[in-house]
This record gives C-alpha cells, sequence and structure tokens, in this order.
C-alpha cells in the first residue's frame, strides 16, 4: 500500500509538472481502451454469442462466383436470387436483404426531430425462416413484397423506445422515412440483432423491376435447408440451376454460380 501511495503521489507530481503531455498520454489510453470495448463488443454479438434462431444449423449464406471473370465470391444479383427461390428445391426457404441509411421523420405536426438510422430492406418471409415473433404488433405477409404494398415498417426495441417512449400505441401509427409515410405494424424483440449491430428500421424488399437486375451484386442472400437436404446436395443443385440460367440469360454474361456457406 505505502509503494502504491508512493507511486500514485509521484504521478500527480508528474502532471503538474508536464500537463500537455499527460494529458495526450491519457487521451490515447483512453481512445485504445474504447477502441478495445468497441472490438469487442461488435465481436461478442456476431461471433460469441449463440443467435436466438431457429434451424441455425440450416441457414445458409449464398453468395455468387465466376471463375471467368470474378474469381472471388461476391454478393449475389437480386435477378439471380429471384430465380434460385423459384427453381430450388434443396431450401425450403429462402430470403434477400440490403441495408441502407434512412431519415425517420414525423408527419406534418409531429415534434420529434428527423433522424438518421440505418435500416434493412429484407424478404417479407425473412422472420418466420429464422423463428423471429415480434414483441408487438406482426411480421411481415407475402403480400407485402408487392410494389406498393410495401409501405410497412418495424421498429427494434432500441429505436422504440428512444424515439417513441416505448409507447405501445405505436402500432398503426404513421412515420415518414425519406419523406414517404410508412405504418408501424410491429416491434421485435429486446436485444434482437441481426448481423449489424446497429439496425433500427426494418423493411419489406418489394419484387420490383429493379429486384429483376441481374448485373449488379445489391443484395445479400440465406436460405433454410430443407430437412432433408444436406449442403453438398443443395450446392449440386445451385450449379445444375446456375448452368439452366446461364443458358437462359446469355445476355447476362454474369449470371454466376452460387457458393453455398454456413451461417
Amino acid at each position: 500500500m505505502r509503494a502504491f501511495m508512493f507511486d500514485l503521489r509521484h504521478g500527480f507530481r508528474l502532471v503538474r509538472r508536464y500537463p500537455a503531455t499527460s494529458l495526450l498520454a491519457i487521451a490515447t489510453l483512453a481512445l485504445g481502451i474504447g477502441a478495445n470495448t468497441a472490438i469487442f463488443s461488435v465481436i461478442d454479438t456476431l461471433f460469441l454469442r449463440t443467435p436466438d434462431i431457429e434451424h441455425l444449423d440450416r441457414l445458409v449464406s449464398l453468395s455468387e462466383r465466376n471463375l471467368q471473370k470474378i474469381p472471388f465470391p461476391v454478393n449475389p444479383s437480386p435477378g439471380n436470387f429471384l430465380d434460385w427461390r423459384e427453381h430450388t428445391r434443396s431450401f425450403d426457404q429462402m430470403a434477400a436483404w440490403r441495408n441502407w441509411y434512412f431519415t425517420v421523420s414525423e408527419p406534418v405536426g409531429g415534434v420529434a426531430p428527423s433522424e438518421s438510422v440505418r435500416g434493412v430492406r429484407v424478404s417479407p418471409n425473412f422472420f418466420s425462416m429464422i423463428g423471429v415473433k415480434t414483441a408487438l404488433g406482426r411480421a411481415f405477409t407475402a403480400d407485402e413484397e408487392t410494389p406498393g404494398h410495401d409501405h410497412v415498417v418495424i421498429l427494434t426495441d432500441g429505436l422504440w423506445k428512444r424515439r417513441f417512449g416505448g409507447d405501445a400505441t405505436v402500432v398503426g401509427r404513421t412515420v415518414l422515412i425519406d419523406g414517404s409515410p410508412f405504418t408501424v405494424i410491429g416491434v421485435l424483440p429486446l436485444g434482437y440483432q441481426f448481423f449489424l449491430p446497429d439496425l433500427d428500421i426494418w423493411m419489406p424488399l418489394a419484387v420490383d423491376a429493379a429486384l429483376h437486375d441481374r448485373r449488379s451484386h445489391s443484395v445479400m442472400v440465406i436460405g433454410r435447408l430443407a430437412p432433408a437436404a444436406s449442403l453438398p446436395r443443395a450446392q449440386a443443385e445451385m450449379d445444375a440451376t446456375a448452368r439452366t440460367l446461364g443458358e437462359m440469360h446469355l445476355k447476362h454474361p454474369l449470371t454466376c454460380s452460387p457458393a453455398l456457406s454456413t451461417c
């Protein structure tokens, strides 16, 4: 204890004698601790905790590869996702998603300020595929991937409490997202996270003209293996499907073979 008190007094004397150097050292130490804490939080969220997801052992991430043009896996094109979903049987469900930043604001007369949040557009079957139920309201329905029926939104628990004060009557309320009206239909359970920890709003991914594009690689895709399917069997079927799609869409040279990996 005497040695500790001696070091403490010596440290205070150095701070008084060299304040600028001491402040720089303290700031550097604080930044280092903060950065390590942030990195560990992300690793803990994404890799160390077992997510509360049903059938996790059957979930597969799908990417694309074209050995002639792109030798490494890339995100799938939306058009290929639609064909995979329609023509493959090794997966009993398949969902696409893409994330972006959106501005959430109140309709005319609202008092809450506008807020920029990260959100995700996702195939309506996503929550049923992974077995996540809303804490309030409901999840998406199949018809909400139809353009014009997709102006509904599900909030995370964090955004619900931060922006709406945890008000249970938020379901059915209208909010503006990038200036367009959306109806709040549900709130996700406390602590639910998917891939990125700061996704605050969820909206349906509408199957519009842009979702038939085969040149852009703008979505991420997750599939759930059918109960009797294996990963090698699914890969073989997807390779055969890719060859068929390549013959059907020769004018789109980036119709690629999918590469499967477990989530």
